[in-house]
């Protein structure tokens, strides 16, 4: 269990060139995010789980929340959707705990679906639907249920794109990435 959580919370061992890539990684989810996704008030679908899922699969638990929550502070203020709200990003940081728990050099199925599922699930469906009435109004079971196509989008589309992070590995080296 020490071994568990040392591999996947340190960030000791984390080198100048690790951070830089992590800032890389925050960037280009911000892009993502916030120019190459659908935005509606109630609904978001897009590929910026990606940049996160990666820095999980090669950092762990720490490099994966501050990606996620970096990336979700960073984006909101200088390409805001509506007023700053830091439950969101919140929400992110747990999505980062989650996917860097899962996902840290461990690419197995139940590993991934597991990690869609419960990203999904806590932070999208119920912390975001939660934060969305909280600061829009609106009544919550109806929030939720027009978010749940969107859900089951994201759900498959992460299962797809996780199973197949290793490809990162293949094209710039397990040294570099």
């Amino acid at each position: 269990m020490k071994t568990f959580l040392k591999s996947r919370f340190s960030v000791v061992n984390y080198k100048l060139f690790d951070f830089i890539i992590i800032a890389l990684f925050i960037a280009l989810e911000i892009v993502f995010d916030r120019f190459l996704s659908i935005n509606q008030w109630n609904i978001k679908i897009g590929i910026g789980f990606l940049p996160t899922a990666i820095i999980a699969y090669r950092y762990g638990v720490t490099g994966a929340i501050i990606t996620a929550a970096m990336s979700d502070f960073i984006g909101a203020i200088l390409f805001p959707f509506g007023p700053y709200y830091f439950p969101f990003t919140a929400a992110a940081a747990i999505n980062g705990l989650i996917l860097g728990l899962f996902l840290y050099k461990n690419r197995r199925f139940i590993n991934v679906f597991l990690s869609a599922l419960l990203s999904g699930t806590i932070c999208t469906l119920l912390l975001n639907t939660l934060f969305i009435c909280t600061l829009y109004g609106g009544n919550y079971i109806a929030v939720m249920t027009s978010r749940i196509p969107q859900f089951a989008f994201t759900l498959v589309a992460e299962i797809i794109l996780f199973r197949y992070l290793y490809v990162f590995d293949l094209a710039f080296g397990k040294k570099y990435l």
